[in-house]
């Protein structure tokens, strides 16, 4: 590996910089070599709990191989997602091995390092392409399984959205999971809704409808005499629905 590219911080201790989807990454065992991971692919575990969090700083890039007939997905980290995972991996080595990453990131912006490391997949490699397939495979499964899961959810949703895309009180109590008596209690009490008498139906108040939370269309019932009453029917927006349900359960008031 002639034309691999160090920073010699520290002769006993060098990294590999690599680039990447056009910056500067760390290879997920590399990295955890230089933390002393006994074994330097359980790093790949501590990567894949923590990837919401790691994908804060930017997409992580892949690459995939088929070693001894196993498929096997690499995470190339850029510098905040390294000294994330540095700092999650709480080894021995961290404190250390973050100042070096910090160092060599720095080292590499300035043009301290050449950047002649850049080795790109080669694509004509059958190995290298069978990986490539078998991880977007890999990947449409996993899709699949997350659409599979969430259909009955959405058909749900759908079954209980009206044409006009409001909800009423209890089927929006049925979308957020609790029980129709406990919204209303809810919304009374946050200054959602009010009666302008007792046993009067329930009616939004208009901060809540100038926002797109809720409605009040009028409906039209027919009496036993078969006259016609015009009445008002409380409804929540989808917007409203999703604010309620950050503010029920997301502890927000």
């Amino acid at each position: 590996m002639n034309n691999s590219t160090y920073l010699p911080i520290n002769k006993d201790k060098l990294i590999k910089l690599r680039e990447v989807e056009n910056e500067p990454r760390v290879r997920d065992v590399d990295l955890a070599e230089k933390l002393g991971f006994v074994r330097t692919r359980d790093v790949r575990k501590l990567i894949t709990r923590n990837m919401q969090e790691i994908e804060r700083f930017g997409r992580c890039a892949t690459v995939a191989h088929v070693i001894k007939g196993n498929n096997v997905t690499e995470y190339w980290l850029n510098e905040e997602q390294a000294l994330l995972i540095a700092t999650l991996s709480n080894t021995e080595k961290s404190s250390q091995v973050r100042y070096m990453l910090i160092k060599l990131f720095v080292a590499w912006r300035r043009g301290e390092i050449k950047q002649s490391y850049v080795q790109s997949i080669d694509y004509s490699s059958p190995a290298v392409m069978l990986g490539v397939l078998t991880h977007l495979k890999d990947e449409n499964e996993r899709k699949d399984n997350i659409i599979a899961k969430l259909a009955p959810k959405a058909k749900a949703l759908d079954g209980l959205k009206r044409s006009d895309g409001l909800f009423g009180l209890i089927e929006a109590a049925k979308m957020l999971e609790v029980r129709p008596k406990d919204l209303t209690d809810y919304l009374r009490k946050h200054d959602w809704v009010y009666r302008r008498a007792p046993g009067a139906p329930l009616l939004p108040y208009q901060e809540k409808i100038k926002k797109g939370f809720m409605d009040c269309p009028a409906i039209t019932i027919q009496r036993p005499d078969g006259t016609e009453k015009i009445l008002p029917s409380t409804k929540i927006t989808p917007k409203g629905l999703a604010c309620l349900r950050e503010q029920i359960h997301g502890g927000v008031q």
